[in-house]
């Protein structure tokens, strides 16, 4: 793979935030009147499209790393009984009353 000028990377790192060609070449420094066209060439130059594809690509390796991690986690919590939906409680009566100190807690059973 070729290197890359600086403006070509910048452009690169700057697509990668909102896969937007016009946008990143306007804030990779391009002129806003040829960002367009310029944008557009940038992602045609091989070497442009082969860094972008690379940088994708551990992307989407890390977002898929994470979404595992994500979904395993929530599996442990369900199994240990983190997240209930309904939750009865019964015998127990709980007084609230604002500026009340302390909390007051008796069953009624």
């Amino acid at each position: 793979m070729a290197r890359l000028t600086v403006k070509q990377q910048r452009f690169v790192d700057e697509y990668l935030i909102d896969s937007n060609a016009t946008q990143a070449a306007i804030r990779a420094g391009y002129s806003t009147n040829t960002a367009e066209q310029l944008g557009y060439q940038q992602l045609q130059n091989s070497s442009v499209r082969a860094r972008v594809d690379e940088a994708l690509a551990v992307r989407s390796k890390r977002e898929i790393k994470f979404a595992d991690k994500l979904k395993a986690l929530e599996l442990l919590g369900k199994h240990l009984g983190m997240f209930m939906d309904n939750v009865k409680l019964t015998g127990v009566y709980v007084n609230f009353k604002a500026g009340s100190t302390p909390l007051r807690v008796t069953n009624t059973n």
